[in-house]
């Protein structure tokens, strides 16, 4: 256990919780409804991630 020197944040009083999940067609949806895309960058980096995992998985091991 730690102590960071910041006071604790004082809890809501507006009474209002949401939830969050993530998930695989959209990037987070809101427990009232909302939805949000992945960020643009995610998706790119992870073209490149797949691109380059197939040109690893075609290398013969030890060239």
């Amino acid at each position: 256990m730690f102590d960071d020197g910041k006071e604790k944040p004082e809890p809501s009083t507006e009474g209002k919780a949401v939830g969050v999940d993530v998930g695989l067609t959209h990037f987070a949806i809101t427990s009232d409804g909302s939805k949000f895309d992945k960020p643009r960058f995610l998706t790119k980096k992870e073209k490149n991630l797949k691109r380059k995992q197939q040109q690893l998985s075609r290398k013969t091991k030890g060239f």
